[in-house]
C-alpha cells in the first residue's frame, strides 16, 4: 500500500520513467484527473492529485482528432478524456467497478452499512 505523503513521487516516477508512450502517459494522466474528483477521495489527497495532473497538462494536445471530437459531440466520450487527446475513456470499465461501491458490495454481502440503515423519520 503507498503512504499518501508518498502517493504522488510515486506517480511522478511512473509516469516520468516507466511510461515509455504519450500514449501511456495520457491515458494514465486521464485516469488520475477521473479518480481524483471522486467524492471518496479526501480534499487534502484531490488537491495533491490535482496539482501532480496540473504539472503534466502540457502534454494535452491544441488540437483534437476529428474522430474524438464527433465522439465527444454524440456523447460517446467524456470530456475529461476528450480534454486529454484521447479517443476512448473508461466509462464502459466503470460499469464493472460500480458494483463495488461500499453499498452495493455490502448489501450483496448482507452486510450492513451506514448505507443500510434506514433513516429516521420525523
Amino acid at each position: 500500500m503507498v503512504r499518501r505523503a508518498r502517493l504522488v513521487p510515486v506517480l511522478q516516477r511512473e509516469v516520468a520513467g516507466k511510461l515509455r508512450k504519450p500514449e501511456q502517459k495520457l491515458r494514465a494522466l486521464y485516469l488520475v484527473d477521473l479518480l481524483r474528483r471522486f467524492p471518496c477521495v479526501s480534499t487534502e489527497k484531490a488537491a495533491r492529485l490535482k496539482g501532480f495532473v496540473s504539472s503534466w497538462s502540457n502534454l494535452k494536445p491544441a488540437e483534437r482528432s476529428p474522430r474524438a471530437t464527433q465522439l465527444v459531440s454524440r456523447y460517446k466520450l467524456d470530456k475529461l478524456a476528450y480534454e486529454w487527446g484521447l479517443e476512448e475513456d473508461v466509462s464502459k470499465q466503470m460499469q464493472d467497478v460500480l458494483a463495488f461501491q461500499t453499498r452495493h458490495y455490502a448489501a450483496s454481502q448482507g452486510v450492513k452499512t451506514g448505507y443500510s440503515e434506514t433513516a429516521p423519520v420525523g
